[in-house]
């Protein structure tokens, strides 16, 4: 019986011993650097450090409506451009790689809403940016999708 248990221990000891030399080499979800996209309809970029999603500039079409008369534009939305720090300047991504995010676009005039979704596996995921906003009297809407990539 005693034999057993030395040799059941001698098995034992150095796979417990390997277990976090093995849970660290494990990849994270999403790798750190330069994200970025462009399509026909707009571009995005950002740089994932740390877990945190910093400098993200938006790009993209916005279609509005001035309420009094009735008048459609289509005016681009353009936010985080110029080095202008913002309530969106730092985000924390979680380690799964996904993330909803809601905040306002303050370095706007249109001060619109946006709705930021991201999934980002490896070096590469898809962000999808919702906007709208009603201020003065003007109602605004777009949104944009695009598969993002680490430069």
């Amino acid at each position: 019986m005693r034999a057993l248990r030395s040799g059941l221990l001698a098995i034992v000891a150095p796979a417990a011993l390997a277990l976090p030399a093995l849970a660290s080499q494990v990849p994270p979800a999403f790798q750190a650097g330069h994200y970025g996209a462009a399509g026909a309809t707009g571009s995005l970029s950002f740089v994932v450090h740390r877990g945190q999603i910093t400098r993200l500039q938006v790009r993209m079409p916005l279609s509005c409506r001035n309420t009094r008369t009735h008048r459609v534009t289509a005016p681009v939305l353009a936010f985080g451009a110029g080095g202008i720090s913002t309530t969106y300047a730092r985000m924390y991504l979680p380690a799964d790689g996904s993330a909803n995010v809601t905040f306002v676009a303050d370095d706007n005039a249109r001060r619109p809403e946006i709705y930021l979704s991201l999934q980002l596996h490896g070096r590469a995921g898809h962000v999808s940016v919702h906007a709208r906003s009603q201020a003065a009297r003007e109602t605004c809407s777009g949104e944009l999708g695009l598969d993002v990539h680490a430069r």
